[in-house]
């Protein structure tokens, strides 16, 4: 194992989360004591996760995700794992993203959708008494959680606890009914570019425009900037980002007016803004559909597109608070960059 220093959640996944078939599909009553000492032994800090990167559909009816976190006490008391471990799943063949919370119990969800979580008893220790480290392993069941066709198909999974991201986990469904070639819904643009003159939003490079990634196909740079001077907040979002084209994204004969000219549209990619609370059970989103800008081009191929957007313009600030912000696309979780909500 890398020292404690450099260890990444891929590296805990690997040596710690390395559960066999059957060892999965016993989860949750699966005894993981010695491996939580272990991790507490470890020197990591932050979480981690591990699927079965295959499952047999026929052979087995669920889809359980482990979950290794070490924090300290403070982290633990603040942010306490329960209210704040959100699993973000991502259907590659459409680009659909669910966002939920990963181990609030579904029954308790009911009673508590978009609401906020509050810790109730003793107020807070001091930090001396908070200072020792904790560890735990836990488990999620996908099924539970999100609508989950139970049939061939591709999965990426990744848990966000605020401002923490897990490693990326990809899981493969095999068996069961094969999903139609067009089970994928086309995109419209959403939202649409500015008509006219130069405005937000806008999908063509700009001042504000973050580089591109550096490896083509790979990857968000983006930056996010909160405004609350005038009588409305904006927070605008300024992104780069280049990926692999996929089926369900390809558009042809398709123009957009943007920046005062007709743009031919490659592509339209699925992209979600979240902005994850301190303890709320759910996060604020958006979900966007991003127009590349081009030449036709074929699956499999790098494409660029960008993006600079007012995401308050249409929907209402979430709220005071302290939010981690991030980017999913194409079954990565991008961030989080932290902004301060003041009103």
């Amino acid at each position: 194992m890398a020292t404690a220093s450099t260890l990444l959640p891929a590296d805990i996944a690997a040596d710690l989360l390395d559960f066999s078939d059957a060892e999965f599909a016993a989860a949750p009553t699966l005894d993981v004591h010695a491996r939580e000492v272990r991790l507490l032994d470890s020197g990591f800090v932050g979480i981690a996760i591990a699927a079965q990167s295959q499952i047999h559909v026929d052979a087995q009816a669920v889809l359980p995700i482990a979950i290794a976190v070490r924090c300290d006490g403070e982290r633990d008391w603040d942010l306490p794992l329960g209210d704040n471990c959100l699993l973000v799943a991502t259907e590659m063949q459409s680009g659909r993203v669910s966002v939920v919370p990963a181990l609030v119990p579904p029954k308790v969800l009911a009673s508590r959708h978009q609401a906020q979580a509050t810790r109730a008893g003793p107020v807070r220790p001091p930090a001396d008494e908070l200072a020792g480290y904790g560890a735990q392993i836990a488990w999620t069941e996908v099924r539970c959680r999100i609508d989950l066709p139970w049939r061939s198909s591709a999965w990426s999974f990744g848990l966000v606890h605020f401002d923490w991201v897990s490693n990326l986990v990809s899981v493969a469904l095999e068996g069961g009914e094969a999903p139609r070639p067009d089970a994928a819904a086309p995109l419209s643009v959403n939202p649409q570019p500015a008509a006219g003159a130069p405005g937000l939003p806008s999908y063509l490079p700009g001042s504000r425009t973050p580089p591109m990634p550096s490896t083509p196909g790979q990857g968000v740079n983006f930056n996010i900037e909160l405004d609350e001077r005038g009588p409305a907040a904006r927070l605008i979002v300024d992104a780069a980002f280049s990926t692999p084209a996929r089926p369900h994204a390809l558009v042809a004969g398709m123009t957009l007016p943007d920046g005062g000219q007709e743009q031919e549209v490659a592509a339209i990619v699925p992209v979600t803004l979240l902005l994850v609370g301190a303890n709320a059970v759910h996060p604020w989103r958006r979900d966007l559909a991003v127009p590349v800008y081009g030449a036709p081009v074929q699956v499999g191929e790098p494409i660029e597109g960008c993006l600079s957007w007012d995401a308050f313009s249409d929907a209402p600030a979430p709220g005071p608070g302290e939010f981690a912000c991030y980017l999913v696309l194409d079954g990565a979780i991008h961030g989080p960059q932290r902004i301060r909500v003041t009103r």
